[in-house]
């Protein structure tokens, strides 16, 4: 693309972003800025030609797409700042959690193209599935800009009703976590059964990973996946039973809608001020 990106806050979320934009060569260095307080930890990029400024107000200027990637607490302070420069020519993503489309329209003007992402940690390689909305303003060539940024760090998927971002965000924005719960309580599971640490989360981790990479490759359910594994009468079925009857499943939804209310939390908080 012709555009210049600017990536204002390049935390761990923001890098990563950096990062897979340059591999996947979508831009060229001198086309992506970089603001963050401290440049040190941007000595990478600077050095391959990314320009680099601690002066958010000169990135914004200077760009024809904008990424916010700061913290939610500090999002209203950022905007505030750059409000004086921000164009409505320009397209603005966001990926601060619980801030609205509304609330950046504050700052920006009903005229402004938004784009609100929810992205996972898994954007730091580059397998992050990124759930994304946007208000009426996005024309079809800028669609097409914004599946780009997202395929760079994985896959998208467009979510037509922004209150379902919370959903997204409950879902793929946490889920990273619930998968390395898993890993770990499997991990103590073998170690409660005596296999050495070492040994039962390389045997964890690794059923995970693989476990994940089939899901990929297959056009099976995940219904169908755990039936080809728990024959009947056999070891993975008595495990199941246990489950069941324990309502993992109904648990597991609970904790997944608390983290959708306290989506919608910090949806209320970040609107109202």
């Amino acid at each position: 693309m012709k555009q210049k990106i600017a990536i204002v806050g390049t935390g761990k979320m923001g890098k990563a972003l950096a990062h897979g934009f340059l591999n996947k060569k979508i831009i060229k260095p001198s086309q992506l800025i970089l603001t963050k307080p401290d440049l040190s930890d941007l000595s990478e990029f600077a050095k391959n030609g990314v320009q680099v400024t601690t002066d958010n107000k000169i990135a914004v200027q200077k760009a024809d797409i904008v990424i916010f990637a700061v913290k939610p607490q500090v999002m209203s302070e950022v905007l505030r700042e750059v409000q004086p420069v921000i164009k409505n020519t320009q397209l603005i993503i966001s990926i601060a959690a619980g801030t609205t489309i509304r609330k950046i329209t504050k700052f920006i003007g009903k005229g402004g193209v938004i784009v609100r992402v929810m992205p996972n940690l898994c954007t730091q390689i580059g397998e992050s599935v990124s759930g994304w909305t946007t208000n009426k303003k996005l024309t079809k060539a800028q669609q097409k800009l914004v599946i780009e940024i997202l395929e760079a760090v994985g896959t998208q998927v467009y979510i037509s009703k922004e209150n379902l971002i919370n959903a997204v965000t409950a879902i793929s924005g946490s889920g990273p976590a619930y998968f390395f719960y898993l890993a770990n309580a499997l991990e103590e599971a073998g170690v409660s059964l005596g296999l050495p640490k070492k040994i039962a989360a390389n045997l964890a981790n690794q059923t995970l990973i693989g476990s994940g990479l089939l899901l990929k490759s297959t056009n099976k359910t995940t219904k169908d996946l755990i039936s080809s594994v728990a024959s009947k009468g056999g070891t993975t079925e008595a495990a199941l039973k246990i489950f069941n009857e324990q309502n993992l499943t109904q648990k597991f939804l609970y904790g997944v809608k608390a983290a959708a209310e306290r989506a919608e939390t910090l949806n209320s908080f970040n609107n109202s001020n």
